[in-house]
């Protein structure tokens, strides 16, 4: 699977983590933060880190990384 197709698959659900956090922030609205978690995925699609992890395992890394950026 190439990365489009893995962020296609999560974005729905990516979106309304950051939703949910855009409130907790107020320098920062939801398509920074969005753009944020995709650089994350990025980076972790890049070196294999979830490669035979679970989606909500993907997903709950990205709203850690989120909440401590």
């Amino acid at each position: 699977m190439v990365f489009e197709e893995f962020l296609k698959r999560l974005s729905p659900k990516l979106k309304a983590i950051t939703y949910k956090l855009n409130g907790h922030y107020t320098f920062f609205n939801h398509d920074d933060l969005y753009q944020e978690a995709v650089v994350f995925l990025w980076a972790a699609w890049k070196t294999g880190k979830f490669s035979d992890k679970t989606q909500s395992y993907i997903l709950q890394g990205c709203f850690f990384h989120l909440k401590n950026y």
